[in-house]
């Protein structure tokens, strides 16, 4: 810090001094001039500025001094220097310049400061990434979640902010990696600004995603009752996939290798066994699904074991005869068979009379009442693909029970 001499007027110092004898003596004593230092502060130098384009208007109107301020002194930072409170510049080029500004007051004591300014007017540009970098499934699609990054530069003034929206919607800052998990076509868009305010233009892209893999319907000609088709069917295979679209579905019948579904399949009696599966254009594969069909158009055989033609006498065939003649009890005995979907149950009717029924392949029932005439026998047998079969008899019965 400097000091200021400041000049102080002559002082006369008079001492009187009186002597024991009591004479009166006087003595003046120059001292003389001396100096008294007092502190004085430097100017502090500040400044604030504002850009527009190449040009730059500098204020220092913000420096202060406990004196006054005589000179301003702008060193621009290309080589040039201004003078002046405020300043008017043009930079004729873009670039990072250190601007100082060194002011002097009145008594000769000077500070300086300075502040770089970024002639700026190029716009930041911005890069995407994409994780995985490329389509991890077929035809430009991705079958899992998908991250972005989004890369922004600058060369002078740096990145003041970086701005993206997906499918339209309100724009977000961007802060770290963008992540979309969800089925379907998305545009995403984004752009940057710099510390100087430019802006760049807008940018999108967009990436298709489908991680779900396709289902396929079977669909049949006719409807099955207890599992069972009664007549030759008819399969159709519809495959739906909701974003990529369905590639190929593929099919087998009886244990026949895959092969790719063209057209309606046709099944005939037996017990079949279908596999289909289909795959999206995206490669997504669905699990291949197994499926039984079952055709019985065949009702049950039904056999009449007892009684056949011939005469019974109390249960006991006696002899043949063209026609079935009956004295006494008789057990009816039928016998029944399905090869493929099974005997659900047997039924006995008398004369249109309910009698009996069994769930297995055979039906016992003795009749012991009182009877006399022709009485008709009935055997109905039903498989466990509803179908239908029975017989008929007419016995004569005589007894008198």
């Amino acid at each position: 810090m400097n000091k200021k001499n400041v000049s102080v007027p002559l002082i006369i110092l008079i001492i009187v001094v009186f002597s024991y004898a009591g004479i009166k003596k006087s003595y003046e004593n120059e001292i003389g001039i001396f100096s008294i230092s007092l502190n004085s502060s430097n100017p502090v130098a500040s400044f604030n500025f504002q850009i527009n384009g190449y040009s730059v208007m500098l204020d220092a109107s913000s420096s202060y001094d406990d004196g006054e301020i005589l000179n301003y002194t702008w060193d621009m930072g290309d080589g040039s220097i201004a003078y002046g409170k405020i300043v008017y510049y043009k930079y004729s080029a873009e670039g990072a310049y250190m601007v100082c500004l060194t002011v002097k007051d009145n008594d000769n004591n000077e500070n300086s400061t300075c502040k770089k300014i970024f002639i700026d007017l190029t716009p930041p540009f911005t890069t995407h990434r994409i994780i995985p970098s490329s389509p991890n499934g077929k035809k430009g699609w991705y079958t899992s979640k998908v991250k972005i990054e989004l890369i922004p530069s600058d060369n002078l003034s740096g990145i003041n902010a970086t701005f993206y929206k997906i499918n339209g919607k309100r724009w977000k800052i961007y802060e770290n990696f963008i992540e979309i998990s969800e089925d379907g076509y998305h545009e995403i868009s984004y752009y940057s600004v710099d510390n100087n305010g430019n802006e760049e233009n807008e940018k999108r892209f967009e990436i298709r995603i489908d991680a779900t893999e396709p289902y396929t319907i079977c669909t049949f000609s006719r409807n099955e009752s207890n599992g069972w088709f009664t007549k030759p069917v008819s399969i159709s295979l519809n495959a739906i996939d909701n974003f990529s679209g369905v590639e190929e579905t593929y099919c087998s019948v009886d244990s026949e290798s895959l092969e790719k579904y063209e057209e309606i399949i046709n099944l005939g009696e037996g017990i079949h066994m279908i596999c289909y599966f289909s795959i999206d254009r995206a490669g997504n594969a669905e699990g291949i699904t197994k499926r039984e069909v079952k055709v019985d158009k065949n009702p049950p055989e039904i056999k009449l074991k007892s009684p056949l033609n011939g005469i019974y006498v109390f249960n006991k065939k006696i002899f043949n005869l063209n026609s079935t003649v009956v004295i006494g009890n008789i057990t009816i005995y039928a016998e029944t068979n399905d090869y493929l979907s099974g005997v659900k149950k047997i039924e006995l009717y008398l004369n249109g009379e309910y009698k009996a029924n069994s769930t297995s392949s055979e039906l016992k029932y003795e009749i012991d009442e009182r009877y006399f005439g022709i009485y008709r026998v009935k055997v109905v047998a039903e498989d466990f693909a509803s179908n239908y079969a029975s017989i008929e008899k007419n016995i004569f019965m005589l007894n008198l029970k």
